[in-house]
């Protein structure tokens, strides 16, 4: 039977020795139609990648079909120098999908067949993508190479028939067939059955097989061996060397503290039974045991529910994994109830630096390195955060990073802990160090100070103080105090309104009459009498209170606080200043109004764009100050209310005059509604400023569909009229 796609390329045979050559050069297109042996197949592909070359080769390769994938979308060929994968996943086939389907179902394990196709690098090994399969019928499987435990687990013989051997340690059904978890002298790996082969019988568990399968890879996307694995064509392929040597409640009893420490004999694979009592179970999945500070993760089967406190007997096989060794296809029996232990109070720095101690020296850890053992410690909460498996709550223990863990259901209840909270945790240590550097290494000490630790209960974490005042909560009502002290020229002009209303009036009035010199500086002593030297003075209050901050945080809060009113002050001075010399606001319109924008930017997260025409017409030194203060008005308005998340500010001529308009996309409002909210003069202050300087104010707003604020100021160039 063949399938094979039409080709106008000329294709030949060719004798096996003019290949020889071309192993060199590794030359990309059609070489010819030889049958190539595989390892042919493979020296090509290992000079292809030496010379750099991103073409695929085109070979025909002749071999036995040795496993064929349950999805059909692959398969492995052998003939007697070695094995390779055919990759149907992507083949260009030239029939329809039926007839590729049919075809692929007709693929069986023990035909000789024919590929002619482009070999490629593959995920981990090389690999042909068929072009033409021709079977030419039946032939013997290859013979299995001997095991060679090197070349196997490090993925060498990938692709081969090979004999294997390993003790049965877990026995998994499912939908594609059987997966038979093994070891080989305290080396792993999995064999799997497809689902029309006869079961394994559990109580091969624990006994010692022989296998014959083809060698595969189980790799991740760099192409790198992550575990190898055998593929079985039937129970046959399996044949029971050795029973279990004792029942698994009959296992060497082995101290919890030393099930993978040193012997003089390899370990030998076998069940091991083990002691200690339970600090957390989750049903179904995996417990903890803990002797004095031993501490031991358990992965269990069957949905037993022990407690915290029970003294349990375990039996299942080591498995030594980062951080620490654990124990893996498990079971678990009930000796005793009751008996809780108590969680050691150590801090995590004390843990790391018995970890330090131990790493450094060559020792081993004393009193014990605490991995997977239950201690009680106290800290100070950084943030609470959702996590795909439940949630996160980072501390701060004396200085050393703590995460602790919690599932769903227990982060449903203690995720209202406030940050800055100084709690009391009681946690099983899940890692210790870096998280891509655990476990510790002796002589490699860790090198960032930090403990994972997993929270069994909600009432694990206790309270014991509340945040202060001047934590990140409560700062909610004191942002508002601190908001007012930083814009403490508002506030406090808003409780000297008539006063400050008059000092303007006279401001403006000596500005358009052309008041002589010593009126500007008369009007400037007396502003600098009064709202200047208050706002000195709350500066003083600002930092008095910055100074008694219980925390960093709140610290930061306030330096950003003293910053803005830093840059009220800054304003007040400069307008002192603009009256004692008018002719410091003279420059292009369009810089003023970018500056603007910039120095308003960092005070919120909302984006602020500006669209600012550059030839602005000139204005004069009063309504230079208006435009810009009916500007920042606007925009401060929209984002303290509006809650945008985009506010644009354009700026634009119309013959001779200024058309500004200041956009929101945020919730909106009625102007009648807020006329009527008391204490907001905003728009009191745009109108009133838009009058002094003859221009005309607009205000368009609905409910839920944004703001808009335009202003148009004809002939700008020209002192209005009061």
């Amino acid at each position: 039977m063949k399938h094979s796609i039409p080709s106008n390329l000329i294709r030949w045979r060719m004798p096996l020795r003019w290949l020889v050559p071309l192993l060199g050069i590794g030359l990309g297109g059609e070489i010819g139609r030889a049958d190539e042996p595989v390892a042919i197949a493979k020296c090509i592909w290992e000079s292809m990648g030496e010379r750099g070359s991103k073409q695929s080769q085109q070979v025909t390769v002749r071999g036995v079909v040795t496993w064929v994938a349950a999805n059909k979308l692959g398969l492995l060929i052998e003939d007697d120098s070695g094995g390779i994968y055919v990759n149907l996943t992507s083949t260009r086939w030239s029939d329809s999908t039926t007839d590729r389907e049919l075809f692929s179902e007709q693929l069986q394990p023990g035909q000789l067949v024919d590929v002619y196709g482009e070999l490629t690098a593959g995920g981990y090994s090389p690999q042909i993508m068929p072009l033409d399969v021709t079977v030419l019928g039946t032939a013997p499987l290859p013979p299995p190479q001997p095991f060679s435990p090197e070349r196997f687990f490090s993925g060498a013989e990938n692709g081969r028939r090979i004999c294997a051997e390993g003790i049965v340690q877990q026995i998994e059904s499912s939908f594609g067939g059987q997966t038979i978890h093994l070891a080989y002298r305290g080396r792993r790996y999995r064999a799997t059955l497809p689902r029309s082969a006869t079961r394994i019988p559990n109580a091969w568990i624990d006994g010692t097989v022989a296998l014959t399968g083809a060698a595969t890879a189980i790799f991740n996307t760099r192409g790198e061996l992550l575990e190898p694995r055998l593929r079985l064509l039937g129970a046959a392929d399996v044949r029971l060397v050795a029973l279990p040597p004792y029942a698994a409640w009959e296992a060497p009893l082995r101290p919890l503290a030393a099930l993978a420490r040193f012997h003089p004999e390899p370990p030998s694979g076998h069940r091991i039974r083990t002691r200690g009592t339970v600090t957390l179970c989750v049903p179904g999945s995996h417990l903890y045991l803990q002797r004095g500070l031993a501490g031991l993760r358990v992965e269990i089967t069957g949905e037993e529910v022990f407690s915290a406190g029970d003294e349990l007997e375990v039996t299942g096989f080591v498995a030594v994994e980062n951080p620490v060794a654990k124990l893996v296809a498990a079971h678990a029996k009930r000796l005793s109830q009751g008996n809780m232990i108590p969680a050691v109070t150590v801090t995590p720095r004390r843990i790391l630096q018995i970890n330090g101690e131990s790493a450094y020296s060559g020792q081993l850890a004393r009193p014990g390195d605490y991995h997977n053992a239950l201690i009680r410690f106290a800290a100070n909460v950084i943030v609470v955060s959702a996590t795909e498996r439940g949630g996160e709550i980072m501390l701060d223990a004396d200085g050393v990073g703590v995460t602790l863990l919690c599932e769903p259901a227990i982060f449903a209840k203690v995720k209202s802990v406030a940050s800055g909270s100084t709690i009391q945790a009681t946690g099983i240590v899940r890692s210790i160090g870096d998280s891509d550097r655990s476990p510790i290494f002796l002589g490699s000490p860790p090198r960032s100070a930090r403990l994972t630790v997993l929270l069994p209960t909600p009432d694990d974490l206790v309270i014991r103080r509340f945040p202060s005042w001047w934590t990140p909560r409560r700062l909610g009502t004191a942002l508002g105090l601190v908001g007012g002290v930083a814009l403490a020229a508002v506030a406090w002009g808003l409780s000297l309104q008539r006063q400050v209303r008059r000092q303007l009036a006279v401001i403006e009035s000596g500005l358009l009459s052309s008041a002589t010199s010593e009126e500007r500086l008369r009007i400037a002593r007396e502003f600098h009498d009064t709202l200047e030297q208050d706002l000195a003075g709350i500066t003083l209050q600002l930092d008095a209170a910055a100074d008694r901050a219980a925390d960093a945080e709140s610290r930061e809060i306030f330096e950003e606080q003293r910053g803005q009113l830093a840059r009220v002050r800054a304003e007040t001075h400069d307008f002192l200043w603009d009256l004692r010399d008018p002719t410091r606001q003279e420059g292009p319109l369009a810089a003023a109004i970018e500056a603007q924008v910039a120095a308003l930017q960092p005070l919120t997260d909302t984006p602020l764009i500006t669209e600012v025409a550059a030839d602005l017409p000139q204005v004069s030194s009063l309504v230079r100050h208006h435009l810009l203060r009916i500007i920042r008005e606007a925009t401060t308005n929209a984002v303290g209310h509006s809650k945008a998340t985009k506010i644009l500010i354009r700026v634009d001529r119309d013959g001779d005059a200024v058309v500004c308009d200041v956009i929101d996309n945020g919730k909106g409002f009625t102007h009648a509604a807020a006329d009527r909210v008391p204490g907001h003069f905003g728009l009191h202050g745009i109108h009133e400023r838009a009058r002094r300087i003859g221009a005309v104010v607009t205000i368009l707003s609905q409910p839920e569909k944004g703001a808009r604020i335009s202003l148009r100021v004809p002939q700008p160039q020209q002192s209005p009229s009061t």
